[in-house]
């Protein structure tokens, strides 16, 4: 019997037009994830590790498949009357549940099946890369079938058949999806799941428990393969062993456990339908005689159109609001909502807490409710539209009088209250929140903002939902192409469908931040919503005309009615929404192509494209330098406009004269001016914003020249992508080079994207010049260093900061003004914020410390004050004293994406990356501290050292300011409290290095790559202050400081050099080591005992294993051991890369060879004994490090 049910099944659902809609979007899916490169690009597309990632990101996905193939398993036979007739049958209830599941699971593993043929014939049929394809290999997609696909699969078919069954509602199933994949978002942010993108550090305990608690094993997946490097990625199966496996066997077990507790809980022989209990109604009795007389029905009007609508409104929203799946769904989107204001508004990087302003609160909800609020629409759509038709009482519903666009208005009127509500829920909980956390005051009115910016696209979505469905043959086919519809709003734009007015609802990204609130985007979100808003109306229109009433006319029919079912209102409604439509389109057209603010993604490549093989041969061109910059600067926030006037003096420090030179200014500036004394303009290229000017008679070497200039620049018009945060009403934030003109070739107009520069054919691009160590070829000096003399005006409300002395601050004509210098030479890079500012001011041996703020974040001020002292101090007596008589920290706007930036004597601070710190949890990371004496120290190195521009120039900038920003933390808080920063610094190396698209270089050469002179910086100068010292440490950083060429021209060697001349001969090596080679430990505790002596002490042994290799010739060298480690005992079990309190010995022990025995002894009995407990050698696993010691004679036990 099984077999033939089984048999039904499979014929049932494959032959589906759902089925075949599903087919065919999973396969598009697949060929999108090898289009889009997915896995990362160093990784080949068809590499086991890249099947497996994508496999297993579309197994999530399964979900909604499945929610619509498992809510037909049991309801169907109700829907058709065949419920009584199956329970007459000989059909056992194992039997019918079984078919009923194996049939909806195998319907979807043979979407799979397809899914993962068209993922392994897309790199094959597809433009890509031939270096990225592998040969062919069958057995990996197999393989990745059966244990990322199939378990996934089982487990989420199980979940949503025992709800279909259990609740026999296509409803509650549709809604059952949307709970597992909500449960499955808040699991993940509850266990820490590392694919959430969070920014506390991972610990293995924390990996662990995520990758067991991950029913469909990505985080098992991540935790086993985050740091693997490009070769085994490419090669290696997904090993079915460790925590994967566990998670593979537990969740299967929950399968079973779930299909169990279905056959126990389901009855067999109970109707689907609820009978409804019918009460006996005394009604009036008609007298005796009494005749019929027929009553006269008309078309309602006024009140009684009125009374229609509102009685068939109630009747919607008691079915939607009440209904037991929408309560279900409300009260896991309160608990949803709930984790996501916790973690996105309350967390912050590097583990540290949030003080959670209203404007966080929202960007923490804004995409689970663009997301989750999708879906429920699609289902409730497809419920209100179809519900009548599923309880066969369409027939009598269209006999009515009452027109169609009643039925309709109050299923739209459903749907707005269920948008609301969605949105509702997420302001309400978010004030909750910031009550009880206690540290601001909510904003109501930009809760509200919550309804228009999130609810209205929401609201427009419905009504499509609602004429897909209108017009479909079938409700499923109008839930998939609903499902498309939202696809192609969201990620149409890598389909080609950049620009909002092609993608239905959509329109620009708003962010928020305290500074700016919406920014220049939200007018032209609005004006977007206008043209949308305007073709929803149309669409409503149309679906009101469209309205299935009886048995139907053809579609051209009911198309050529539509007018007269409309009447006049409905035609007028039709032409003016087709008028706002045409204007608000017309409006949006000018202003984004024609005033040229939009650019596609196509058009921007083939604009830096001509650019570089138009100019690319002046960039060796020799040019004069800029010594001297004397500029006026008029900032007009509130019109975001602004204009630069100026001379720059120019000084040929070259050995030849000349006699060309050319001149960049930003190409949307208009009108610009230029002039240079000496020098005839020749030639303006408008497109690129180039100004080509000969000098007549040449300048000499040692001549001096100066380039008048006037530009102005605004920013006006709707846009579409493109936004200029530079000058917005409150925090403009605008970078010289942004402002000013420039001298030469501007390499930031290249193409960067390597494949894209092969696919049109430019020559490869070097990140940076190489770093020749045998001194022949010279370094690429950094730009010359000049003065500053700098007037600013803003608006009267406003305080405008910049670098230098101010030397005069005064109001003129209802506007601000202020006057910098710089009289000393600084590093060609500076900026000009204007906002309104609080201010806290104080002077500390010589210098004046501000710190410029949003009134309403006052929070860390202080904190970040005492930090700039501290830091002023440390740096001051340990490298070189700070050389001038002010450091300023500025707040901008939370639009910028870096953390904090450093410029000479102003230090920019992103509003929510410190500002917004809640440094009351004293088991957090000291943000504030570690932020602020690291952009302290940039002053040190980048501004006073200026490294020549080749490789190994981001590790003397960065790197020693990790270090310098260690010796802060580690003074403030003890030296053991790195060891948490450390951990956070070790993943992210070893994780970064997994993305290298070549082969990863030495410390030494590090070309931009942030891994590298962050992560793997900081390890190794706090392993070199533990080699060294740190006074001989300090002394090396000392000479590089006071180095001729600091200023422009050291680089990596020189650091070398420093390093070994403070180091003893036997340290060279391990210099050598870590700087020059990638070179990794593996340090296992092997076996351990504690005995007790009769003295009372305890004697520890413990045998290690050591061994460190490296890439030498592109092959893997297993390198001597001869280095002495740290040996630590604790009285509990440790957690590694976490500060605990029960450490109780350290002790440093020297290891050669592959394994060496210690022995030492301690006061107090130890349970645990771990190797390198401070991270100063870098291991790809460290989880060996540390073992429970066992009684003296007992086995060893791993920890």
């Amino acid at each position: 019997m099984l077999r033939g049910i089984l048999h039904f099944e499979w014929r049932y659902h494959t032959r589906q037009a759902v089925f075949f809609a599903a087919l065919a979007i999973f396969a598009a899916m697949s060929f999108a994830l090898v289009g889009t490169g997915y896995g990362g690009d160093n990784v080949q597309l068809n590499s086991p590790h890249s099947v497996a990632q994508s496999l297993g990101l579309l197994s999530l996905t399964s979900l909604f498949v499945l929610g619509i193939f498992c809510a037909s398993t049991v309801q169907r036979d109700a829907e058709h009357g065949m419920t009584e007739l199956l329970y007459t049958t000989s059909v056992t209830q194992r039997d019918y549940l079984l078919g009923r599941y194996l049939g909806a699971l195998l319907a979807t593993l043979a979407v799979f099946a397809v899914a993962t043929l068209a993922l392994m014939l897309a790199p094959y049929v597809m433009a890509v890369p031939p270096e990225r394809v592998a040969p062919l290999g069958v057995g990996r997609y197999l393989w990745a079938l059966l244990v990322v696909v199939t378990p996934n699969v089982v487990f989420a078919a199980s979940l949503l058949f025992a709800i279909s069954a259990l609740s026999r509602s296509r409803l509650a199933s549709y809604v059952g999806g949307v709970f597992v994949y909500a449960l499955y978002l808040v699991g993940s942010m509850w266990a820490e799941s590392p694919i959430m993108a969070g920014t506390a550090p991972q610990t293995a305990e924390s990996l662990a428990r995520a990758a067991l608690l991950d029913p469909f094993g990505l985080s098992a997946l991540f935790e086993l393969s985050r740091y693997w490097p490009e070769a085994e990625r490419n090669t290696r199966f997904v090993p079915l062993t460790g925590n994967f496996l566990w998670n593979r066997l537990l969740w299967l077990g929950v399968a079973a456990a779930v299909l169990g507790f279905v056959h126990a809980r389901f009855s067999f022989r109970t109707s689907a339908v609820k009978p409804r209990e019918e009460k006996a109604e005394e009604g009036p009795v008609a007298p005796a005689g009494a005749s019929y007389r027929p009553v006269e029905v008309g078309t309602p009007r006024g009140r009684s159109a009125w009374a229609v609508f509102a009685s068939a409104a109630r009747l919607e929203l008691r079915h939607v609001l009440r209904s037991w799946p929408f309560l279900a769904l409300l009260a896991l989107w309160v608990f949803v909502v709930g984790m996501e204001i916790v973690t996105g508004a309350g967390r912050g990087e590097a583990g540290t807490y949030r003080i959670p302003t209203t404007g966080r609160v929202l960007e923490s909800i804004w995409m689970p409710l663009s997301q989750v609020g999708t879906l429920v629409v699609i289902y409730f759509g497809a419920e209100l539209v179809w519900r009548e038709r599923m309880a066969r009482f369409e027939a009598l519903l269209d006999a009515t009088p009452s027109s169609s666009v009643y039925f309709f208005a109050s299923k739209l009127t459903a749907m707005g209250a269920l948008v609301g509500v969605m949105t509702a829920v997420p302001a309400v909980l978010g004030v909750a929140f910031q009550l009880v956390r206690g540290q601001v005051v909510p904003e109501p009115r930009l809760y509200l903002s919550l309804f228009y910016f999130e609810g209205l696209p929401l609201l427009l979505f419905a009504v499509a939902v609602l004429f897909i469905q209108t017009v479909s043959p079938h409700r499923y086919v109008g839930m998939v192409l609903s499902l498309l519809l939202a696809l192609g709003v969201s990620q149409g734009a890598s389909l080609g469908l950049e620009h909002p007015m092609t993608r239905f609802g959509a329109a620009p990204a708003v962010s928020h931040s305290d500074l700016d609130g919406f920014g220049p985007t939200a007018a032209s979100f609005t004006a977007f919503m206008v043209y949308w808003s305007a073709f929803a109306g149309l669409l409503a229109l149309v679906t009101w005309g469209l309205w299935r009433r009886g048995l139907g006319a053809r579609w051209s029919a009911r198309l050529r009615a539509l007018p007269g079912e409309w009447g006049r209102a409905g035609r007028y409604g039709a032409m003016a929404c087709g008028g706002v439509f045409l204007l608000a389109g017309g409006l949006i057209v000018r202003d984004t192509w024609g005033l040229g603010t939009y650019q596609s993604r196509d058009a921007s490549l083939a604009w830096r494209e001509r650019y570089e093989r138009t100019y690319k041969v002046l960039e060796p061109l020799p040019l004069p330098s800029i010594v001297a910059v004397t500029s006026r600067l008029d900032l007009f926030p509130e019109h975001r406009r602004y204009r630069a006037t100026g001379t720059y003096r120019l000084e040929n420090q070259t050995q030849a004269p000349l006699d060309t030179l050319w001149v960049v200014v930003p190409p949307t500036a208009r009108p610009v001016s230029l002039s240079l004394q000496g020098g005839e303009q020749v030639a303006h290229d408008e497109e690129f914003g180039m100004f080509h000017f000969r000098l007549q008679p040449p300048l000499p070497p040692g001549g001096v020249s100066e380039l008048s200039f006037d530009v102005t620049r605004e920013e006006r018009g709707v846009r579409a992508t493109g936004f200029e945060l530079s000058l917005v009403e409150n925090g403009s934030f605008i970078l010289n080079d942004e402002v000013f003109p420039t001298l030469g070739y501007r390499r930031g107009h290249e193409l960067g994207d390597p494949e894209e520069r092969r696919v049109r054919g430019l020559r490869e691009q070097p990140r940076m010049p190489l770093l020749d160590e045998s001194g022949r070829t010279p370094v690429v000096r950094a730009p010359v260093w000049h003065t500053l003399d700098l007037m600013v005006s803003t608006s009267s409300d406003q305080t405008a900061v910049g670098p230098g002395t101010l030397r005069k601050q005064w109001s003129e004509d209802g506007r601000r003004f202020f006057h910098y210098v710089v009289d000393r030479p600084m590093t060609p890079k500076f900026a000009v914020v204007s906002a309104r500012y609080a201010v806290e001011k104080t002077r500390h041996q010589g210098v004046d410390v501000e710190v410029y703020y949003h009134p309403a974040h006052a929070y860390n001020v202080k904190a970040m004050v005492e930090a700039t002292t501290r830091s002023l101090d440390d740096f001051g007596a340990r490298f070189h004293r700070y050389p001038d008589e002010q450091l300023r920290i500025v707040e901008i706007p939370s639009s910028w994406s870096f953390g904090a930036l450093a410029m000479r004597q102003v230090i920019y601070f992103v509003e929510d990356r410190g500002f917004l710190t809640d440094m009351r949890h004293s088991d957090a990371v000291d943000l504030v501290t570690r932020r602020t004496a690291h952009e302290v120290a940039h002053q040190w190195w980048g501004h006073m050292l200026d490294p020549a521009t080749v490789e190994g120039a981001t590790m003397l900038v960065e790197s020693l300011t990790k270090y310098s920003e260690q010796r802060i933390l580690a003074g403030l808080h003890g030296e053991h409290s790195l060891v948490r920063e450390l951990a956070f610094d070790r993943d992210r190396y070893l994780a970064g290095r997994t993305e290298e698209s070549t082969q990863e270089p030495g410390l030494y050469k590090g070309t931009g790559q942030s891994y590298l002179y962050y992560g793997k910086g900081a390890l190794v100068m706090n392993a070199l202050r533990d080699l060294l010292g740190e006074a001989k440490l300090d002394a090396a950083l000392r000479r590089m400081l006071d180095a001729p060429g600091h200023e422009s021209s050291l680089t990596t060697l020189d650091l070398l050099d420093a390093l070994h001349a403070e180091a003893t001969p036997g340290q060279h090596v391990l210099i050598d080591q870590w700087m020059k080679e990638v070179v990794l430990y593996d340090l296992q505790v092997e076996s351990s005992s504690v005995e007790a002596l009769p003295d009372g002490r305890f004697q520890v042994t413990a045998r290690v294993a050591t061994s460190k290799r490296s890439v030498r010739g592109g092959e893997d060298v297993l390198l001597p051991m001869d280095e002495a480690l740290d040996v630590a005992v604790y009285t509990n079990s440790p957690r590694d890369g976490v500060v605990e309190d029960n450490l109780l010995h350290v002790q440093r022990h020297p290891f050669q060879g592959a394994s060496t025995e210690v022995s030492f002894t301690v006061e107090k009995r130890p349970t645990h004994v771990g190797i390198d407990p401070f991270i100063l050698r870098i291991e790809r696993e460290r989880g060996d490090n540390f073992q429970k010691l066992s009684p003296r004679g007992s086995a060893s036990a791993a920890r």
